[in-house]
């Protein structure tokens, strides 16, 4: 999996890595503003952004190569540790792999790595869901108290992102007190209850600081103009509720909040209204998405057929629609609601499979308290702003998607081998009841990942040296003009290297050229550290000398100076 994340990294990364990734959208700004007060300043914890992408943006220095680096490393990081864990989780090989296939072409869709080169919250909103959602599906088997703080933690670290995303985080607050209330054990019980209280410190802390800087007030003032104001009986609805009205604000009518010079913001007639927007009125528009659900149910249908259809074009800046598919193997996301409905109504009955099945049930329960977070996630992300719906949507899409998949591809297991008559605890056998990667292993696993992305980056950084320039030059020109390499430039160098530098071009473009030659050398180098070790312990030296060997002889044509 290792591979598959550099990989990933480097169709993702490659064209733009030396041009960098300039930061384009308001919404990047504004964070860059909130990080640029430092988490020294108590500003900082209560200003116009949620302290997520500030913090990460201070950390990676304001750089914004840094930052990008970061985020598309920890999306295709949280992709393979879901993966990892489905492997370990499910028991017909097969039908996992399969499983990790199909999460693997969702989440390199386009649509969804587009977000990984912007200055947004958006790439680490699904990466951290991800993550999020990993730990509880471990904690699920291994109700451990170490597991469930984990979880808890990381589900925090993600609602931190967005104030959008408490909304799923409540629905999960509301199932873990239902399991700490059925619960038998004190013990979990109690750190349920604590995990709980850390939930809910955490959603107090972003609603009071979005509430400070009334950051909210920009959704309301958009469903105001766009969404309430053309419909006479949503009008008065707000309007019982207290909304104020006036000439000014009905003129709104069809109007976004920065529109017409920022009137909704500006203008004085409409004081009591933005005094309206935020006090009571943000409350009134969260009862709205309950007490006037037929309305804003007919918003979600409508909004619905164009988000799922919607690929992004217009946010691509950087051209990862073209390197990215949109399909893999004829397998997509839904683009219609048709689709999306056939999708929820399999993932229903895998889930009510689930349920049939008793060492399943914990995983029923995980799945339908999370389709249900993530459901009610979209319905208020489309109801909560009528601006940017698709941008909005990008997350809770992912993440209804993939939960989909993984509850249908358990189902299929558990069904498959009830019929081959084996044992149902074979199954959903306990993770620790299987070997487990030890803290060092995993430390060993973490560096060499870090170490191969090193030198992934140095090697490309090298490519600038006036051989690699040239030989680059001498395969252009043969594929330009024909020929032999050695009719198109006087060279020293084997048919070999050549042929090799030639062969990056079938799987790069001309901006990524250099990462496919750095990922060749990676390929390499892995090899003779393979051979070093091999040769070591034939020669009678013990596994660490051996290890050591290999890693000298990897540092060395990857990261030192040799060439």
């Amino acid at each position: 999996m290792t591979f598959a994340v550099l990989l990933y990294l480097v169709r993702v990364l490659g064209p733009s890595w030396r041009k960098g990734f300039p930061s384009f959208f308001p919404d990047s700004a504004s964070y860059l503003k909130v990080a640029k007060l430092g988490p020294i300043s108590p500003s900082f914890w209560f200003t116009e952004r949620p302290v997520g992408v500030p913090l990460m943006m201070w950390l990676s220095a304001f750089n914004n190569r840094a930052f990008v680096l970061i985020q598309t490393t920890l999306f295709a990081v949280s992709v393979a540790f879901l993966c990892h864990t489905v492997l370990r989780l499910m028991k017909v090989r097969p039908l996992a792999w399969l499983a990790c296939a199909a999460i693997a072409a969702i989440a390199i869709q386009p649509k969804f790595g587009v977000w990984n080169l912007e200055v947004l919250s958006e790439s680490l909103g699904m990466s951290l869901s991800i993550i999020a959602f990993t730990c509880w599906l471990r904690a699920s088997q291994v109700f451990t108290a170490g597991r469930i703080w984990i979880a808890t933690l990381a589900t925090v670290a993600w609602m931190l992102l967005r104030d959008s995303h408490g909304i799923p985080v409540m629905i999960l607050a509301i199932g873990l007190a239902v399991i700490a209330w059925r619960i038998s054990d004190k013990a979990s019980r109690l750190t349920l209850l604590k995990c709980l209280g850390v939930m809910l410190l955490a959603f107090s802390y972003i609603s009071v600081s979005q509430a400070v800087s009334n950051r909210n007030q920009y959704p309301l003032m958009n469903n105001v103009g766009l969404r309430i104001l053309p419909d006479q009986e949503m009008t008065n609805n707000f309007v019982d509720r207290g909304m104020p009205t006036n000439e000014t604000l009905l003129g709104r009518s069809g109007r976004n909040t920065w529109d017409d010079g920022e009137i909704f913001l500006q203008s004085s007639e409409l004081a009591k209204f933005r005094n309206w927007v935020n006090g009571s009125g943000q409350t009134d528009q969260v009862l709205s998405l309950a007490i006037d659900a037929p309305f804003w149910i007919d918003v979600m249908q409508k909004e619905l057929p164009v988000s799922l259809a919607y690929d992004f074009h217009d946010y691509d800046r950087f051209q990862t629609l073209q390197r990215l598919p949109s399909r893999t193997f004829g397998f997509e996301s839904p683009r219609t609601t048709s689709d999306l409905l056939l999708w929820l109504i399999t993932s229903v009955a895998a889930i009510l499979a689930l349920f049939y099945f008793p060492k399943t049930r914990k995983l029923a329960v995980l799945s339908t308290i999370s389709l249900s977070a993530f459901l009610i996630e979209m319905y208020a992300s489309i109801a909560g702003d009528a601006v940017e719906v698709q941008r909005h949507l990008i997350g809770p899409f992912l993440r209804i998607f993939l939960i989909v998949i993984l509850a249908t591809a358990l189902a299929v297991e558990m069904i498959y081998l009830s019929f081959k008559n084996q044992k149902t605890s074979a199954v959903v056998e306990a993770i620790s009841d299987k070997p487990q990667t030890r803290f060092g292993a995993a430390f060993a696993q973490s560096a060499l990942a870090i170490i191969g992305l090193g030198a992934l980056i140095s090697i490309e950084h090298r490519s600038q040296d006036f051989d690699p320039q040239y030989t680059k030059t001498i395969i252009e020109r043969a594929a330009k003009f024909g020929g032999t390499y050695y009719q198109n430039g006087i060279h020293n160098k084997g048919p070999l290297e050549t042929a090799l530098y030639d062969s990056v071009r079938l799987f790069t473009s001309h901006d990524s050229y250099w990462f496919g030659i750095a990922f060749y050398v990676l390929t390499i180098s892995a090899l003779l550290s393979l051979c070093a070790a091999a040769v070591a312990r034939i020669s009678g030296a013990s596994k660490t000398i051996a290890l050591s060997a290999a890693v000298l002889v990897f540092l060395h044509f990857t990261i030192s100076s040799s060439d």
